[in-house]
């Protein structure tokens, strides 16, 4: 009888342990699982000092310190607290394309508080640079042709602008009609599809305006 209690105890703790959790007596321990994105979300690179820091988003999301969160689409302030620093405010913009950050240190409360390690601020460091790489590869791969400009012609000059890093838009420079057709051969024939992107093209005179001056 001993023995089928024993079993049947093994069996709901395997169970919870698929759930995330291991039963122990009265201890409980859950899984530490990274957060995941929800529909419409983007992601929130979280990285701040200290590590016991509370992060709470301006629409009242806890963000979890260390990981990649999720919020919708929206300008936020972040706000960054722990009872020995100073309360820091952090505004993001979250949008498609982009990667938004909240990585801080904060200043400590008192002035005889002991400085960051340097590990610690190295911990910073590579969050930063983590999230600038993934928001240049996503970008790259959304706007292939970024790795074919700027092109300079001796009469034209192709280009590129982005306003907040989550658009593209191709531009090209030149007063003629006609190098504004080349331009736009130049752009084919680099393997870019000019019906892909917005086009912008600067200082361009209409010939319908210059017969009319």
């Amino acid at each position: 009888m001993e023995a089928i209690k024993l079993k049947r105890w093994h069996k709901i703790a395997l169970a919870c342990l698929g759930a995330g959790l291991i039963v122990g007596g009265v201890a409980l321990y859950i899984y530490n699982l990274p957060p995941t994105a929800g529909p419409g979300e983007q992601p929130v690179v979280v990285q701040v000092l200290p590590k016991g820091a509370t992060i709470t988003a301006s629409n009242g999301k806890v963000l979890r310190n260390g990981y990649t969160n999720y919020l919708p689409s929206g300008q936020y302030s972040v706000t960054v607290s722990h009872p020995d620093y100073i309360t820091q405010q952090v505004k993001i913009t979250v949008k498609q394309g982009l990667w938004a950050k909240v990585i801080t240190p904060l200043k400590p409360a008192k002035p005889n508080m002991k400085a960051f390690s340097d590990a610690d601020l190295g911990v910073l460091e590579r969050a930063s640079a983590r999230a600038s790489a993934e928001y240049s590869n996503n970008f790259r791969e959304k706007n292939p042709a970024i790795t074919k400009l700027p092109f300079t012609d001796p009469y034209f000059k192709i280009g590129y602008i982005s306003k907040d890093g989550s658009d593209f838009t191709i531009t090209v420079r030149t007063e003629s009609p006609r190098y504004r057709e080349n331009a736009i051969k130049k752009l084919i024939s680099l393997g870019i599809d000019p019906s892909r992107y917005k086009i912008t093209f600067i200082n361009y005179q209409s010939p319908l305006k210059e017969a009319q001056q």
